[in-house]
C-alpha cells in the first residue's frame, strides 16, 4: 500500500474517532435533565469536556494501532536514518 493511501486512512481514522467523541458528547446532552443541566453549566461543560477527550482517545487507538502493532513506520525511513 502506498505511504499517500496509508496516510489519508489513518487521517479518516482520526476524523471518525472526532466524530465518535462528539456523538458521545451528544447522547450525552440528549440525556440530562434539563435541571442539571441549567443549574450547573460549567461542569456540565466540563464533564462533556472530559468526555470528549476520552472517548475520542480511546478510539484513537484503532487507526493508530496497525502501524504500532506491527513496528512499521507509516513512511519509508531513508537509509541514513536506519541503524
Amino acid at each position: 500500500m502506498r505511504t499517500v493511501k496509508r496516510l489519508a486512512l489513518i487521517a479518516v481514522g482520526y476524523a471518525l474517532c472526532v466524530v465518535a467523541g462528539l456523538a458521545a458528547v451528544t447522547v450525552n446532552e440528549l440525556r440530562m435533565p434539563d435541571d442539571v443541566a441549567q443549574g450547573s453549566p460549567g461542569m456540565v461543560a466540563f464533564g462533556d469536556m472530559i468526555l470528549f477527550v476520552l472517548v475520542t482517545g480511546f478510539a484513537g487507538v484503532v487507526p493508530t494501532w496497525p502501524s504500532t502493532a506491527t513496528g512499521q513506520p507509516v513512511t519509508a525511513v531513508p537509509l541514513q536514518w536506519k541503524a
